[in-house]
């Protein structure tokens, strides 16, 4: 999982989103319960205008004990595509 999960960070710096996608959705059949690995899921979504994925992963990392400020920057990102002012102030 570890090796998929590098993979697709390194597609998504590069900004070869569809690849990440592939290669995040493998890391996420193997491991389920990092994350920071649910976390570039969401980041790559939103780059890949899936909302509600993104959200969905998103939710999933915060759930799984993410602290990482980058989460909550793009919930509120993901709550102001979805016209959802209030839960993006939040």
């Amino acid at each position: 999982a570890v090796l998929y999960y590098k993979r697709a960070r390194y597609f998504y710096q590069t900004g070869a989103f569809k690849n990440a996608e592939n290669d995040i959705n493998k890391t996420l059949r193997l491991e389920t319960s990092k994350n920071s690995y649910w976390l570039q899921s969401a980041q790559i979504h939103l780059e890949l205008n899936q909302i509600d994925k993104a959200l969905n992963d998103g939710l999933k990392a915060e759930q799984l004990g993410s602290k990482d400020p980058n989460l909550y920057i793009l919930l509120a990102e993901c709550n102001l595509e979805k016209n959802d002012k209030v839960a993006a102030d939040n």
